[in-house]
């Protein structure tokens, strides 16, 4: 009798854990289900998800109408504000302006709306040169995704300055 009694014990104990390994189950995959619905791997019922362009897709489109396009990439003011905050630091980094007098003066306070265009077309024609040239390196080392150390070996190979941060 004790031996039966044993035996209906473990048989319930042992249907008792595995009805709750069984929930545990059940409520991992819930989990899983929700967490996939938040990242928008799974479709809701009755939502229909959004749709999505390849990747690479958005961008070769994006290159092509930039490069269509002869209209200026940089915001004006922001890059009006740049040069104007260069200019004001040009003295303290060694630079002075000499009058025609023969002494030195202050770096000029207003600029021709003309010469900040010219200085934007010219900055604007180096920095899309410059990303060109990062881009071949890039592809000559057999990758698509432009590197630091691509721009560095373009900078070294054209002789360019190395820019470094105010301090």
């Amino acid at each position: 009798m004790a031996a039966q009694a044993e035996a209906a014990r473990r048989n319930l104990q042992e249907a008792q854990n595995k009805f709750i390994a069984h929930q545990q189950r059940l409520q991992l995959l819930q989990q899983q289900e929700q967490q996939a619905r938040r990242r928008g791997k799974l479709a809701m019922p009755g939502i229909k998800k959004p749709h999505r362009y390849r990747p690479g897709t958005v961008a070769l489109r994006e290159i092509r109408r930039y490069q269509k396009s002869t209209d200026l990439l940089i915001r004006k003011k922001p890059f009006q504000r740049l040069v104007r905050e260069i200019m004001l630091d040009l003295p303290g980094r060694g630079y002075t302006r000499v009058s025609h007098m023969g002494e030195s003066a202050e770096p000029p306070s207003r600029m021709q709306s003309t010469a900040v265009l010219a200085l934007h077309e010219a900055a604007e024609a180096f920095l899309i040169e410059y990303f060109e040239a990062t881009n071949e390196v890039a592809i000559h080392a057999k990758r698509v995704t432009i590197m630091p150390k691509d721009m560095q070996l373009v900078r070294r190979i054209r002789n360019l300055p190395d820019w470094k941060t105010r301090e």
